[in-house]
């Protein structure tokens, strides 16, 4: 399924500042994977995902900040947390943690874990009959991994059209461009 959507654009000008400013901050980071990514997750979660059903996926770990970024843009993350990014008192490491900021489930960074976890997801939330539906950002990089095509698999054959699969075609990772690397 191919994700489109309605204009918007009232919100990225706030949270496309946002995110430098996290990075600036604490000088850590990966604030160009971030932003490759950014617009996706805002529209995906003002358009599409409704939190109290639907669950997310960050199978790029690499990015936690922009799901936080998303989620103050939705009231679900107060700013005050965006401010102690990667400090020690944080609630915002450099992955996704799995308590402390609403909607994760997974702590996710070792690329190519996260397709499993969201087909797992969705395949639990048919056998329970949940009408909800299951997201996974992916990074294109990560496709690399053998453990991303064993869960393409294990998802097609078991039909699971509660998944969408979200890919990061940035072309980057970290040892160089997806074309110089593999």
């Amino acid at each position: 399924m191919r994700i489109t959507h309605k204009k918007t654009s009232s919100l990225f000008p706030i949270n496309r500042s946002r995110l430098p400013q996290m990075h600036y901050q604490r000088w850590v980071g990966h604030l160009g994977e971030n932003s490759s990514t950014l617009d996706a997750l805002l529209v995906l979660y003002h358009e599409y995902l409704c939190f109290e059903r639907d669950h997310l996926t960050l199978s790029k770990g690499h990015s936690p900040e922009v799901l936080c970024v998303s989620l103050c843009s939705k009231g679900l993350l107060p700013d005050a947390v965006l401010k102690l990014f990667h400090k020690e008192e944080t609630k915002l490491p450099a992955h996704p943690p799995t308590s402390g900021v609403p909607g994760i489930l997974f702590a996710t960074g070792s690329l190519g874990h996260g397709l499993s976890l969201a087909a797992g997801t969705a395949l639990a939330k048919r056998l329970n009959s949940d009408c909800g539906d299951v997201y996974c950002m992916t990074s294109d990089g990560e496709w690399q991994e053998g453990s991303a095509w064993e869960a393409l698999i294990f998802l097609c054959h078991h039909k699971l059209t509660n998944l969408t699969v979200l890919v990061d075609h940035n072309t980057l990772q970290g040892f160089g461009s997806t074309d110089d690397v593999a």
